[in-house]
Order: structure tokens, then C-alpha cells, then sequence
């Protein structure tokens, strides 16, 4: 079917499934598998063929979740392949481009990028056909019924195809399902392709083998799998994770049948299983340790979490603790530890990959990100903690061990941690205002010791200086407006503007 609509298709053909199933895996598969461009050459010959890319996902960046995000990518992809499109398709883009000095260019609006890509689609003649692929149109964060409606009026464009995939929502029922375009149902492709992921899993187990059951056993367990999984590949990774753990404990298959039996089918109501098989004198840390990763800006390294256990300990630890501890012999010899806790104490929905500590599937954030589930967290992590507070004192700990070690330090290359601190600075101060403001100001102290740095342009610029110009272009108005009210001058410069 998907086959067919590459090479002869037209409009829109909708990839439907359940969250967890395999739909994005199966989108960048197909947007990227060399199939693919021969099947749209067929359908675009005479003409070339354009593919453009686009992966919704409500978690990520601004970019990543709204419809600004996805026109951008998508006019990006077209106009890198075609760049002599873009006098037809941006002509007052185009006249007011000045090659040679780019410093006055204004910011793309999404009404001129939406009319860049109407103008491409109502365009007779072209040089090439161009087939989108969107994923994950349901963590679009703005009106999805809006988003329909433009994906469509792009795709009549008998230049212009498009591939969405998305969950089952009604809203893409009734603009991608009512036979006006192609669906696939992704549950129906794999059946096959759970059974055998399931064995794989279980295979992996040395007690999985026909000593130990016989086949017609170890094949009605598989069964039974493949049937309640219902096309989702991640509940059958949960899944078989249990039964492994019950093959541990010498399982016989009727146990197995009964702990397979009393999982949940539903996703949701699973990770919820998960979270209370935790052991109750672990809550409070289990529910903060997920909250910073619920809040982070983007999934944050082991060491992090291993520097924020200090907090237990001393609440003032950003500036009391010593440097001279967090050394590299003992900062590699304790992360294990810290991933042993970690995996311990949120019910394996945190996995730490290459060191980075994430989420076990996109999903699991989306879940904890609900009413009840925020409730939940904030409940057992205690009326007391604040976690904006406890990411910014991780940060700052952080940036004075980068001041002392600065030739090891592994996390220091892209940017000094007081920047990551700032991003987080607005919602500390709403949080505890005073405890904020001291840690900020620490900050600003420490840039003293900074002064002169050849790698950070500061030679000749007064440190305090450095400080207000961070703060600024991170935008922490809120501390700006504290220190205007209590010292009007507190950002003039003998220099110049901080911006």
C-alpha cells in the first residue's frame, strides 16, 4: 500500500498507531531508506524529487512542537535541494537580502513561511516534486484542526505529497480517515514482527529454553503476548522485562501466565504499576529525582544527579561544598553508584544512555506531564522542594568545580554552567526568591575569577560586566527588576551596553 502511494500516490497518506508502537521508528525508516527516493523518482519522472523532513515532538524545543518549527524545517529541506525556488517562492525575502551584511535580517514569520511554501505548491512549473514527512502530528503543540487544514491545502498540490503519522486521535480521523486519503493501521503490519521481538527478549534469558518449558509452553506465552500488545512494541519491552525478572525466581509458566495476566495493557496505567512496585522509604527521592528530569531543558548527565545528592546533605551545598572532592578518580568511582540508585529508585522508567540520563520512552515524559501524575510527583517530593532551586545550586557547583579544573572538567566544552543555571533563574526566583537571588548573585561573584579569559572574549571587559550581559540575554527579568528596584545603575557600563 505505502509502496504504491510513493510511486503513483497523491495527497496524504496517514501512518496511524498507538503511542509506543513504532511510529516514529517506522517514519525516519521510510524517510531514509534508498526505496523511498527510487519509488518518488518513478512518480516525479521527468522531474527531480525533493524530500523534506519534519519529527513532532512535545517535549523538545519550541522548534520542535509548533507549526513555526515545522515550516521552517520543511522550506529548509526544499530550498538546500533547489535553492534557485527561493527568488520565485521568497521574492520579498530575496530583495532585501544583503549578502554581505546579514546583521539586520529580520526574524521569518510563520505567515511568510507558510506562504513560501503556498506559493511552491501553486507553482505550474518546477524543476523537481517534493514528498514531506511529518511525524508525530499529535504533539503538535498549537490547533491540530488548524494543522489538518494546511497539510491538506499543501498536498492538493499535484507537486506536493505528504506522510503523516500521529496516534488515533478523532480530530485526524476525521481529516486523514475518512477514505479521502491512504491509512495504515500500524498494529496490522506487526503482529508477526511482535512475536518475534518478544522471543528475541525472552531468548535472551538462560532458564528460556525447551529445558526448562516445553515449546508448546514457551509458544502460548509468546501468544499471549503478541495478542495483548496490540502493535506496541515498548509495552512488550516492559512486558518481557517482568517476565525476565520472574524467570529469575524460577517462574513456572503457569506463574508467568499469571504475572503476564495482571500487567496492564494500557500504557499509562502501566508506568503507573511501575512507579508503585518502588519500595515507599524511597518516594520522596524517587518523586524529585524525576521531577528535575520532567523540568530539564534537555536530558542532563549522570554527574549531575550524582552532585545533586549532595543537597541531602547540606541544602548549601552549591557553595559550601569543596571543589577539591570532585576530583576525576573519585568522580568515576561513584557514578556507578549513582546509576544504581537511580535505576533503583524510579521504577526503570529512567534509563542512562552514554552517561545521559533519559527518559525510557518519549512517552513516559508525556505521562508524568499530566494532572493527576504532577500531582502525584509534587505530592511525594514534599511541599518543601523546589526544583528550579535544586537544578540552578547543581549548576552552580558545577561552575565553580569548571573554574578550578577547567582542563578536565568533561562537561565544560560547549558553555560555562552559569549560562545553563540562567534558563532556569526566572522559575527559581518565583520558587524562593531569596534563596535565588543568593545563588545568583554567587554567581555574578564568581565571574571575578573568570576575567581575562582569552576563550571567552572577556580580556579588558570589567567582570561584573560579563555577569549583566548573561543575564540579560538569557532574559532573567525577574532579576533584573529586583536589582533596578533596589539599585537603579546596576547595569550602566563605563563601556558600553551590556547587549
Amino acid at each position: 500500500m505505502l509502496l504504491t502511494w510513493l510511486k503513483h500516490g497523491t495527497g496524504l497518506f496517514w501512518v496511524s498507531g498507538k503511542a509506543g508502537s513504532g511510529k516514529s521508528t517506522l517514519m525516519k525508516f521510510i524517510a531514509n531508506h534508498p526505496t523511498t527516493r527510487r519509488s518518488l523518482e518513478e512518480w516525479a519522472s521527468p522531474k527531480g524529487v525533493v524530500i523534506a523532513t519534519h519529527y513532532f515532538w512535545a517535549a523538545g524545543t519550541e522548534i520542535q512542537k509548533s507549526q513555526h518549527g515545522l515550516l521552517r524545517s520543511l522550506l529548509y529541506d526544499i530550498c538546500r535541494m533547489c535553492p534557485k525556488h527561493i527568488l520565485d517562492i521568497c521574492p520579498v525575502r530575496w530583495s532585501r537580502t544583503n549578502l554581505m551584511d546579514s546583521t539586520h535580517a529580520r526574524e521569518w514569520s510563520t505567515h511568510e513561511l507558510l506562504e513560501a511554501l503556498r506559493a511552491l505548491a501553486r507553482r505550474t512549473v518546477t524543476l523537481a516534486k517534493y514528498c514531506m514527512f511529518i511525524d508525530g502530528v499529535d504533539e503538535f503543540n498549537g490547533d491540530h484542526f488548524e494543522l489538518c487544514q494546511v497539510l491538506k491545502e499543501l498536498s492538493a498540490s499535484p507537486n506536493v505529497k505528504c506522510c503523516l503519522s500521529s496516534r488515533p486521535f478523532n480530530v485526524f480521523e476525521d481529516a486523514f480517515g475518512g477514505g479521502q486519503c491512504q491509512k495504515l493501521n500500524i498494529h496490522d503490519l506487526t503482529r508477526e514482527d511482535i512475536s518475534v521481538y518478544a522471543q528475541s527478549r525472552l531468548m535472551e534469558h538462560p532458564r528460556w529454553t525447551e529445558a526448562s518449558f516445553s515449546k508448546e509452553q514457551m509458544e502460548t506465552v509468546i501468544n499471549s503476548i503478541t495478542e495483548r500488545a496490540d502493535g506496541v512494541f515498548l509495552w512488550v519491552f516492559l512486558v518481557t522485562r517482568s517476565l525476565r525478572d520472574g524467570l529469575v525466581n524460577g517462574d513456572t509458566v503457569r506463574d508467568l501466565q499469571k504475572r503476564l495476566e495482571s500487567l496492564p495493557t494500557d500504557l499509562e496505567a502501566f508506568f503507573k504499576h511501575m512507579l508503585d512496585l518502588v519500595e515507599d522509604h524511597y518516594h520522596q527521592t524517587m518523586a524529585r529525582v524525576l521531577r528535575i528530569a520532567i523540568n530539564a531543558r534537555q536530558s542532563l548527565d549522570l554527574q549531575f544527579y550524582q552532585i545533586y545528592e549532595f543537597e541531602a546533605e547540606d541544602e548549601d551545598y552549591a557553595l559550601n561544598q569543596s571543589t577539591e572532592w570532585y576530583a576525576p578518580g573519585r568522580l568515576d568511582a561513584t557514578l556507578d553508584q549513582c546509576r544504581r540508585r537511580i535505576n533503583a529508585r524510579c521504577g526503570g522508567l529512567l534509563e542512562i544512555r552514554n552517561n545521559r540520563v533519559e527518559f525510557l520512552h518519549r512517552t513516559v515524559r508525556d505521562f508524568f506531564l499530566t494532572r493527576e501524575m504532577n500531582d502525584y510527583l509534587c505530592q511525594k517530593a514534599g511541599n518543601d522542594f523546589m526544583v528550579n532551586l535544586s537544578t540552578i545550586k547543581v549548576y552552580v557547583f558545577l561552575f565553580r568545580c569548571w573554574l578550578q579544573n577547567e582542563t578536565w572538567f568533561p562537561l565544560a566544552q560547549d558553555e560555562p554552567f552559569s549560562r545553563e543555571s540562567l534558563k532556569y533563574a526566572n522559575d527559581a526566583i518565583e520558587e524562593y526568591e531569596d534563596a535565588a537571588l543568593m545563588l545568583l548573585d554567587a554567581v555574578g561573584d564568581l565571574y571575578q575569577n573568570i576575567a581575562g579569559s582569552s576563550d571567552f572574549d572577556f580580556l579588558n571587559v570589567p567582570p561584573d560586566y560579563i555577569f549583566r550581559s548573561e543575564i540579560l540575554r538569557a532574559g532573567v527579568d525577574k532579576y533584573v527588576s529586583i536589582k533596578l528596584r533596589k539599585f537603579p545603575s546596576f547595569f550602566d557600563s563605563i563601556f558600553e551596553s551590556p547587549l
